[in-house]
């Protein structure tokens, strides 16, 4: 089974099952396809025994994320990181 990467403090939303959402920026656009079931780990490797199942993908502009949701905080970070006009928001169920 394929991985899908999210960082560390996702962890235990992961596993209470509070996460549905994530959004990907740069080379991590594109990798993730809807149907598919992927396992969730940190981007350091370590594997949380959690998979799930992408159920939406699409393509935002910056401006939307608040529309979805997504706090200023989380919206000035993504700026930061990515440098670009969109990103990727997935949308997830997890299994199990």
């Amino acid at each position: 089974m394929k991985n899908i990467l999210f960082p560390a403090d996702y962890k235990q939303a992961l596993l209470d099952r509070f996460k549905n959402m994530t959004i990907r920026v740069g080379e991590e656009m594109g990798k993730y396809r809807v149907g598919e079931t992927y396992r969730a780990e940190s981007y350091d490797g370590e594997d949380w025994d959690v998979n799930v199942l992408i159920k939406d993908v699409q393509m935002v502009d910056l401006d939307q994320l608040v529309n979805l949701g997504v706090s200023d905080v989380e919206i000035e970070k993504v700026k930061s990181e990515g440098g670009q006009d969109q990103v990727e928001v997935i949308r997830f169920e997890i299994m199990g």
